[in-house]
């Protein structure tokens, strides 16, 4: 299991005790917060149980679970459901999303929804739109000022709280400034993805569909009853890195002859014992990166996740760049292309900021159509824009670069893309 996952079930059940505990100002401090979140009272005499010690048995939920109900004692209907997450990149489940069956279960019996998650959590867009967002951040605060056990330090331990000072690594400023650096990473991934591809055509695989994102690289498919997914997923390490992941059905019982997490079975593509899966994709793919040498290093691993990580922060800067207006970390294109993130929409925005794996660029991107041509021919044509690298404004981004605050890697940030925009108006017919 991994440590995110280990980390949710603690927080769940150190939660729960936390809230039960009415010898602690911490509980009736929480219970007002939550009533204002939520909209509606909460009696004070109710409880929190988790997973462990409660279920919904209506239609909807189809068997879920979700992490806490609070419920008064003697009633049936809850007052509240809570679902929990501590690391900013721990994804929801299908029932978790818009639509899914706590969305469901919460609209068809008026049970107010809400959701704990990290201030910096990636996937914030996708929780249903009817539930309320508390902060691991503000329950910090509160624990700090009003919880007289070590409730505060378990949440410094166990959430990936936001770094008030958090800057760049040192692997993302090399992805910025190595171009041959991310030039191979984006290599060796396609050439992974390619021969992917082709071994699921081979075998005739159907509903093959690409995916880039934050949830994986790779494609998903279906087979033997199962929908599977086969790539790289960055938020994993080691031997699961690259997997074949099986989806979850209650036909097939494999025990724990395999890893599992998030509603999939994982079995790792490379040095993997387990005979498990689809054997005829994973034999030939094992097959053809060994033949082709196609080496999935260490310092590839940690730069394709590295890329991630650096495209969730680029998208967060320009999101508070672009007046705060909510953006996704990780945008999807319809032809399923891995660009790297861009403010605006294709058809009615002027530029595009991008982190761009096929150009290996980190720029600001201005249309075609809005500029003098005759005044281009020394830039760099990206698709249907201009781009104007933001690496040629040397001073600036070599203060983003060494930014020491996340304060200060905003206004650095903001100082960059200005000027990157000054110079692309020059440019405009």
């Amino acid at each position: 299991m991994s440590k995110t996952t280990t980390n949710s079930n603690s927080m769940t059940s150190l939660l729960t005790v936390a809230l039960n505990n009415k010898k602690c100002n911490f509980r009736d401090v929480m219970l007002k917060c939550i009533e204002s979140i939520v909209g509606k009272n909460i009696s004070d005499d109710v409880c929190f149980y988790d997973e462990t010690h409660q279920s919904l048995p209506y239609e909807e939920m189809d068997g879920k679970e979700i992490d806490i109900i609070a419920r008064v004692p003697g009633k049936r209907t809850p007052v509240l459901m809570i679902e929990v997450k501590v690391g900013v990149g721990e994804i929801l489940q299908k029932s978790q999303k818009e639509g899914g069956q706590y969305d469901l279960t919460s609209k068809a019996h008026g049970i107010p929804l809400l959701y704990i998650i990290p201030q910096d959590y990636y996937h914030r867009g996708e929780i249903p739109a009817r539930a309320e967002i508390l902060d691991w951040e503000d329950i910090l605060a509160v624990a700090r000022e009003h919880d007289n056990t070590y409730f505060a330090e378990q949440i410094e331990h166990f959430v990936e709280l936001s770094e008030e000072d958090e800057v760049l690594s040192k692997e993302e400023v090399a992805l910025l400034t190595v171009q041959p650096l991310l030039e191979d990473v984006y290599t060796t991934k396609n050439q992974v993805l390619d021969e992917i591809r082709q071994i699921l055509e081979k075998h005739g695989r159907e509903s093959i569909k690409p995916q880039f994102d934050q949830y994986g690289v790779g494609y998903y498919y279906n087979y033997d009853g199962n929908e599977c997914f086969i790539g790289f997923n960055p938020c994993l390490e080691g031997e699961r890195f690259l997997t074949l992941c099986i989806g979850e059905n209650a036909s097939t019982d494999k025990d724990d002859k395999l890893y599992y997490e998030y509603g999939y079975y994982y079995v790792p593509v490379l040095g993997a014992k387990c005979v498990e899966g689809d054997k005829e994709v994973l034999t030939d793919l094992r097959k053809a990166l060994k033949e082709k040498k196609i080496v999935i290093s260490k310092s590839f691993e940690k730069s394709l996740r590295s890329f991630y990580t650096l495209r969730a922060k680029v998208a967060n800067l320009a999101a508070a760049y672009a007046e705060g207006k909510p953006r996704e970390p990780y945008p999807k294109t319809e032809d399923g292309d891995d660009k790297g993130f861009c403010f605006g929409e294709s058809d009615s925005s002027d530029y595009f900021l991008g982190l761009s794996f096929e150009h290996s660029i980190f720029s600001l991107d201005i249309r075609q159509d809005l500029v003098d041509t005759d005044k281009c021919k020394d830039l760099l044509p990206n698709g249907t824009y201009y781009a104007f690298l933001l690496s040629d404004q040397k001073s600036l981004f070599n203060d983003f670069l060494l930014s020491a605050t996340g304060e200060e890697l905003q206004k650095n940030f903001n100082a960059l893309v200005d000027a990157a925009k000054k110079e692309a108006d020059k440019y405009r017919k």
